[in-house]
């Protein structure tokens, strides 16, 4: 599983891509299996949570591998291997990544990201890949301030005893020694291996972001 927002944008890069790696699939049946992939019973939900009504911040859903293949099986296509979904949607695939992957001292594709998170209002994630080790960055500059609260006091120390958790879950016996050094508004994770901090990046992410959420339904 791994989160994924919730726009239109990213809903059509995700399904174009899929299209093309998968032919035979009836448009409306990849529709289907989409909406499964995302933890939707049916393509309505999935687009009346799109739409949101104006709010300022897309929702978050959860990618399902397994559901995807599993309601096309249901449909019909009893023969579609795993991961084709996961690369569909992946960070890396979609124009609204919950986080940036690039190589280290890459200042054009840091501003860009800056730009895209600040627009938006999210939480700044990124994954700074040199030759062996990757370097997990965040940093919450691009919330707007009014909505910033939770990152600060008891509530930002809460969160960031979380992310310290999940690092020495992730991280324990890593060969590079990782280090983690921040608080909830901003931070860095040195000498991770690449997996594990995409896994961080992703589980980071999301602590930052659906407290946005949930101050926006208030």
């Amino acid at each position: 599983m791994f989160p994924i927002i919730l726009s239109d944008e990213n809903w059509r890069a995700g399904k174009a891509t899929l299209h093309a790696a998968l032919p035979a699939v009836r448009s409306g049946h990849l529709t289907e299996a989409i909406a499964a992939g995302l933890g939707a019973r049916q393509h309505a939900s999935i687009v009346a949570k799109i739409q949101m009504d104006g709010r300022r911040h897309a929702e978050l859903a959860l990618g399902h591998d397994t559901f995807f293949v599993q309601r096309l099986a249901q449909l019909g296509y009893p023969d579609i291997a795993l991961g084709h979904f996961d690369a569909a949607f992946s960070a890396s695939a979609v124009p609204h990544p919950i986080y940036a992957s690039f190589k280290c001292g890459d200042r054009l594709a840091n501003d860009s990201h800056y730009q895209h998170c600040k627009r938006l209002g999210r939480p700044m994630m990124m994954v700074k890949m040199a030759r062996t080790y990757a370097e997990l960055e965040w940093d919450c500059i691009t919330v707007d301030p009014s909505e910033e609260t939770y990152l600060h006091n008891d509530r930002g120390r809460d969160l960031v005893g979380v992310m310290f958790n999940l690092f020495q879950t992730h991280a324990k016996g890593a060969p590079g020694k990782p280090l983690f050094f921040g608080s909830a508004f901003t931070g860095t994770i040195k000498k991770l291996l690449p997996e594990t901090a995409r896994r961080l990046a992703e589980d980071y992410f999301r602590l930052l972001y659906l407290p946005l959420l949930e101050q926006q339904v208030r």
